[in-house]
């Protein structure tokens, strides 16, 4: 039966003390022992047996006298340094628990983080997740705002046979017809509750009058997977050489 206070889990380590030798058989010892038993003596990393020295206290007595260039050291094997916490670098990432490092034992601002392009100096809401996930972030706005990504762009020349000059999230764009094309999406929208922002230039010798309209009498211009327009003067439709578009949701 155990008598006294409970012990908390300890990581146990012995004390070691290095001797600077001389040409003498008596040393201190930084820590008082009751004989030599409790001590482990090395000399040039050959451990003594007991006897060939002595210790009481804090006397040490060797038989025989060291030379300056002897290594020597002991270990206190009655002394154990007992702390709750493990050693340093002991520690990896398997021996903690999935989820245990909270966001309080995390240090914010990130004042050590250096990064090319990135600057740690700003404010501490500067970017931001909500508990929605949303990404928040204030670049010159005055606020943190949410952040809405554009899904979707193209760049594309619709003269003659069409040509893609850049996109994001665009697999490909069809020609319908003069003046009327499908962008169809590399990845769907969640629906179709998307914004579509369109610009184009207009058809050489077709007035000043030409403006991009939507295919409105077409049902199927909007959906999850692509998105039919018509660019035309009037009631005639008509290419466009610099068609510009970008979907928001």
């Amino acid at each position: 039966m155990y008598l006294g206070n409970q012990p908390a889990l300890n990581y146990t380590s012995f004390a070691k003390q290095d001797f600077t030798t001389s040409a003498t058989t008596s040393y201190t010892l930084d820590n008082p022992v009751a004989n030599e038993n409790e001590l482990a003596l090395f000399i040039n990393f050959v451990r003594q047996e007991p006897g060939s020295y002595s210790a009481s206290g804090t006397s040490l007595t060797l038989t025989e006298a060291t030379s300056a260039s002897d290594d020597m050291y002991c270990v206190f094997l009655g002394k154990a340094v007992q702390t709750v916490n493990p050693p340093n670098a002991s520690v990896g990432a398997s021996q903690l628990v999935d989820g245990s490092v909270t966001s309080a034992k995390i240090n914010y601002p990130l004042t050590t983080f250096s990064s090319t392009g990135i600057d740690d100096n700003a404010s501490a809401n500067a970017l931001t997740i909500d508990s929605s996930s949303n990404l928040q972030f204030n670049s010159g706005f005055g606020s943190v705002a949410t952040a809405y990504g554009v899904r979707a762009w193209v760049n594309f020349n619709g003269t003659g046979t069409v040509a893609i000059q850049d996109s994001g999230n665009v697999s490909s764009v069809t020609d319908n017809g003069t003046g009327e094309y499908t962008i169809n999406f590399a990845s769907n929208f969640p629906d179709v509750n998307y914004c579509h922002l369109v610009g184009g230039s207009q058809g050489v010798g077709v007035g000043n009058n030409g403006l991009p309209v939507l295919n409105l009498n077409n049902a199927s211009y909007k959906s999850v997977s692509s998105f039919r327009l018509m660019f035309a003067v009037g009631n005639t439709t008509t290419d466009n050489s610099d068609i510009n578009l970008a979907f928001v949701r």
